[in-house]
């Protein structure tokens, strides 16, 4: 559908280790993470995924090319993406 509709790149906020490893299989790339043991929820400065296990380190931004063109455009892309977020860690 993405693909029918002009779109170039496909955006995902992995949240585990294994979401992140399957997507990275499929071509994506790591835009951005947010490391779970350093992220300090702002309003109450507290640690809220402590409890998450080791092996989940970090949510990761990924992007994947589906446009069947080489990722030249990649950068551009990351550089709006980024933009877009905000940094916790």
């Amino acid at each position: 559908m993405a693909k029918e509709e002009g779109c170039k790149h496909v955006l995902s906020d992995c949240t585990s280790y294994f979401s992140a490893r399957v997507f990275a299989k499929l071509g994506a790339v790591g835009m951005r993470q947010i490391r779970y043991a350093e992220y300090v929820d702002p309003p109450t400065g507290e640690h809220i995924f402590a409890g998450v296990p080791p092996s989940h380190e970090a949510m990761k931004l990924m992007c994947c090319n589906i446009s069947g063109v080489a990722n030249t455009s990649i950068a551009i892309d990351r550089s709006i993406a980024e933009s877009q977020l905000v940094d916790r860690a």
